[in-house]
């Protein structure tokens, strides 16, 4: 659900998905309030609040690893995070994230939850080796208020956990260094 939610803005379906009793529920008890309605207003001012918050934040850049760690869009992490998704046997497909890079934290989520069950050294990979630079990243985005400033202070508790609560195992191919 966090991969979703950093990867793609709010719309009345997606909205209503996340209104549903179990999951606004959970949510809340990760400290996102989702609003109660969807009316056309609302989601232009999330949509701008999505924008503001994620893709073009005043301060820092988009939740991309390579911009974070080395200034530039496409930098070694996004061909690790491509060999990592490879290893797995899975593709990251430009079109399911919009265009966003494969080491978008929204991407790197996704991949880390599609593998933790079946192939975890590589979600093991994802943790080490690609999660930590978002803490900077999520501190700036979290600072303000709204539904997208709650979404990243639950989802820097999430990174947190993940680098800090994974444990290695070896099972099938080495992830690359």
């Amino acid at each position: 659900m966090f991969s979703s939610l950093l990867l793609f803005e709010l719309n009345a379906e997606s909205l209503r998905d996340l209104q549903a009793q179990e999951t606004a529920t959970a949510l809340r008890g990760l400290g996102i309030e989702v609003p109660t309605h969807a009316d056309a207003e609302l989601l232009d001012a999330l949509a701008s609040e999505y924008f503001e918050t994620f893709l073009q934040p005043k301060e820092g850049g988009p939740p991309v690893q390579s911009l974070w760690t080395s200034g530039q869009y496409e930098g070694d992490a996004a061909v690790e995070v491509r060999e990592l998704a490879r290893i797995a046997g899975l593709e990251l497909n430009r079109d399911f994230a919009r265009g966003a890079a494969p080491d978008h934290l929204g991407c790197l989520l996704w991949l880390w939850a599609e593998t933790i069950e079946v192939v975890p050294e590589v979600a093991e990979a994802i943790a080490q080796r690609h999660l930590n630079w978002a803490a900077p990243c999520l501190a700036r985005a979290s600072s303000g208020t709204g539904f997208y400033a709650s979404v990243a202070r639950a989802s820097a508790a999430l990174v947190t956990a993940l680098t800090g609560t994974v444990t290695p195992k070896t099972t099938g191919e080495t992830p690359p260094a």
